[in-house]
């Protein structure tokens, strides 16, 4: 129930904070600040609500408004009863938006420095953006259905016996035996899918090279920074952030992974017909809908 929840977000949330503490990483840093601002913000709000919900009948309404104001004021609840109807408040500063100004510096703010001179070119950047997403959304929705196509014709059997206790004898704390079925139907999976992917590498002659290691590290650290809402990072800002990521274990083993997939999928496009069609983005996302409700 509730008391189970906020028991349970407050030691994650305690876990989040000694994290943070250690971490030297600032992708780590970004992911668990996220984490504990999710925890603090759903959890711990939600628990006392419920709480309030289940243990008052009668007055009910008047506990949750005790709640919402201890909440809204920050102040404890036994000082609600004490508070008068009437609030004297001072305005100490107003603040209003306006629609910027479309000169140099909010072009170099919204694009880079220099990217962009005036309003036409800014619009041009704005559709250029807009174009490359899209682009690498269909993309990401092509290599999904390929995927699938990958799976459903490529149908391996797997010593699922010997792979379940072989997991449980290596970790046994986690695949226990009441957990061990649904965590291998994910691990199998997972391992299928790698071996659908090594033999297609074998058979066509997949290589990677350092230059493949290095500009997918960059591009995948560029488009993390992208997600905490850099834009426009600066490719030193990028080169830092990399190279922190380097010093964590297994990272560049990921890295080559997802360069082994790309480079497997771009040969299985070579193999296939791919037709192209101009829909709508609605229309898009639709479709994505309905391939995902298939699986």
């Amino acid at each position: 129930g509730s008391k189970f929840l906020i028991s349970i977000s407050l030691f994650l949330l305690g876990l989040v904070f000694l994290s943070i503490r250690w971490t030297t990483n600032p992708i780590t840093f970004y992911l668990l600040f996220g984490t504990g601002r999710l925890i603090f913000q759903a959890p711990l709000q939600i628990g006392p609500t419920t709480v309030v919900a289940q243990w008052f009948i009668k007055l009910r309404g008047r506990a949750s408004s005790i709640l919402g104001v201890s909440h809204s004021l920050g102040i404890e609840k036994e000082a609600v009863s004490s508070l008068s109807k009437n609030f004297v408040g001072k305005v100490k500063e107003i603040k209003r938006v306006f629609p910027a100004e479309l000169n140099q510096e909010f072009f170099d703010l919204v694009m880079g420095p220099g990217a962009v001179s005036n309003e036409e070119e800014f619009n041009k950047k704005i559709e250029e953006n807009l174009g490359s997403y899209y682009v690498a959304e269909s993309e990401k929705q092509l290599e999904a259905e390929i995927n699938s196509v990958l799976e459903k014709n490529h149908k391996l059997t797997l010593p699922d016996d010997f792979l379940k206790r072989w997991l449980q004898g290596t970790k046994p704390e986690t695949y226990t035996a009441d957990k061990v079925d649904e965590l291998y139907a994910e691990e199998s999976n997972v391992l299928r899918k790698q071996l659908i992917r090594e033999k297609i590498a074998e058979q066509e002659n997949v290589e990677v090279t350092d230059e493949d290691i290095n500009q997918t590290s960059f591009a995948y650290t560029a488009q993390m920074l992208r997600q905490y809402g850099l834009n426009n990072p600066d490719p030193a800002m990028i080169q830092n952030f990399e190279a922190k990521n380097r010093e964590e274990k297994n990272y560049l083993l990921r890295i080559r992974d997802v360069v082994v997939d790309k480079k497997v999928l771009d040969k299985v496009k070579d193999m296939i017909t791919i037709k192209t069609k101009k829909i709508s983005v609605d229309k898009f996302y639709d479709e994505i809908k309905k391939f995902n409700d298939k699986k």
